[in-house]
């Protein structure tokens, strides 16, 4: 399985972080036949921003 964007993702992160920035990473797969969890993790992250 290639993985091209991982290396950008690395930098992405990392200056992120630095910059004290929230971010939200998920992984997903080609064949996924339900989006219910990523749902629910962009949810997670929203109050977190909106709550912190």
């Amino acid at each position: 399985m290639c993985e091209p964007g991982l290396e950008e993702q690395v930098a992405y992160t990392r200056a992120l972080d630095e910059a004290n920035i929230p971010y939200f990473v998920s992984e997903f797969e080609e064949n996924m036949t339900s989006f219910d969890h990523l749902g629910l993790q962009l949810e997670t992250f929203v109050e977190n921003l909106l709550f912190a």
